[in-house]
């Protein structure tokens, strides 16, 4: 077990290990109101509440209520075309925080830097933490 452990570590396996930079993010959000909730892309969810003591929209399928409601509204927020759309599904789900890494600059199609709605509170070499306004 120790040996398939320290292979998957030293080929940096993105599905067993997160990154430096992915981790510090993360345990910025510790520095939110302890209610914030945060979107981010699921694979993310499913470990950012161990670092970050913060509710996401999306984790762990079988943790999360209405999963694959929520992933679709998900993948939609970071789909759509259209700024309005992406607004109101933050302020719908009551979202504080948009977590924007690897994961997430995979299948955005939008920058949140041109958002307005949005204001950069973190970044780092791979991560960028974005506040709701």
């Amino acid at each position: 077990m120790l040996y398939i452990d320290l292979v998957l570590y030293s080929l940096k396996s993105s599905s067993n290990y997160i990154s430096e930079s992915s981790y510090e993010a993360m345990g910025w959000l510790k520095n939110t109101p302890e209610n914030s909730v945060t979107v981010s892309g699921q694979f993310t969810g499913n470990v950012l509440p161990v670092f970050s003591l913060r509710p996401v929209f999306i984790g762990h399928s079988h943790e999360t209520a209405n999963s694959w409601e929520k992933y679709m509204k998900t993948m939609d927020f970071f789909q759509k075309s259209i700024s309005g759309e992406r607004k109101a599904f933050l302020e719908e789900n009551q979202i504080a925080y948009v977590y924007f890494g690897i994961e997430e600059k995979s299948y955005a199609n939008f920058n949140p830097d041109e958002e307005v709605f949005l204001e950069k509170v973190y970044s780092n070499s791979e991560v960028s933490l974005y506040k709701v306004k």
